[in-house]
């Protein structure tokens, strides 16, 4: 049976955050409900879903979709392709993928790059035969926090500071600095940082600092997820020192004194994701006792 594929509509909003709801395994629910996640990820700064971001249709009946989103700072694209699994036999996908891969040439980036969590069985096989080749490895690390793990970490001279409201241009700024140069890092723009927390349920004044002679130089980024059992589930969602002052120890004594802050919070467990070539970071959160929950595999396809 013949599918049809076509550019969102506005009048698609109500069906799409349905099936949203109706296949949520794929899925990681950021905000209260689906329609606010849907919400969220349609009104991305500079993103066009009218153009970006393709449905597919049998009798009437959503059955998949493919959203492209353009990084212009690194002319990067980043593809995200969901099938429902009765029609996943079908040409779809790459069907799906010639979408995004013509709109990522008008858009002229000069990669399209598609992420899945290792335990995805078909993307890679998929992606593979598309010509993508396997460029990165990202570890999801979680740990289990309690008040003994704290006995023995020495950050009583680290104070943190909330971030206020207004100050969004100065974690712009800060987030820039650090993360500068990092793998698949696009600098963010002030309206993007505020989107960003609008999407993790965060709110500024939760974002939280380092100061030293009154210049904020290190940052966490946190929000909750999901509770499980009555178990609080925090995820850090961006953490970092300035590099000027990196090197000197000051990244762990931060990152202990934010998990015991996050401790503090009710948190239960905390989870981050590293890129598996920072081994500076890797060999940290190893000897905090961050444990490896499942790796994400990211694919690259060179455009010209």
């Amino acid at each position: 049976m013949s599918f049809v594929i076509r550019n969102y509509l506005s009048s698609d909003f109500d069906r799409l955050a349905d099936f949203y709801e109706r296949t949520a395994e794929h899925t990681f629910l950021l905000g209260n409900s689906y329609s606010e996640f849907l919400i969220q990820k349609l009104k991305r700064p500079g993103y066009n879903p009218s153009k970006n971001f393709f449905v597919a249709e049998q009798k009437n009946e959503l059955i998949g979709y493919a959203d492209l989103v353009y990084e212009e700072q690194i002319k990067r694209a980043i593809a995200d392709i969901f099938v429902y699994s009765p029609y996943r036999h079908q040409e779809l996908g790459r069907e799906f993928m010639d979408r995004l891969l013509r709109r990522s040439c008008d858009l002229s980036a000069l990669s399209l790059q598609a992420h899945v969590p290792e335990f995805n069985q078909e993307a890679p096989p998929f992606l593979l035969k598309q010509k993508f080749s396997l460029v990165r490895y990202f570890h999801t690390l979680q740990m289990d926090i309690s008040k003994n793990l704290f006995l023995d970490w020495d950050f009583k001279n680290i104070i943190l500071k909330n971030f206020g409201i207004g100050e969004e241009e100065e974690l712009a700024a800060l987030q820039n600095k650090i993360f500068s140069g990092s793998w698949g890092f696009c600098p963010n723009t002030v309206e993007e940082i505020k989107y960003y927390l609008q999407l993790t349920g965060c709110l500024i004044d939760e974002v939280v600092c380092i100061e030293t002679k009154g210049q904020k130089i290190g940052y966490v980024w946190s929000h909750k997820l999901p509770k499980d059992s009555g178990r609080i589930h925090m995820r850090i969602h961006m953490l970092g020192v300035d590099p000027a002052h990196q090197g000197k120890g000051l990244g762990r004594k931060f990152l202990q004194k934010v998990l015991y802050h996050l401790y503090n919070s009710g948190a239960k467990t905390v989870e981050l994701t590293v890129d598996s070539q920072n081994m500076p970071a890797v060999s940290l959160y190893d000897s905090l006792g961050f444990k490896l929950k499942f790796r994400s595999l990211w694919y690259e396809k060179i455009l010209s």
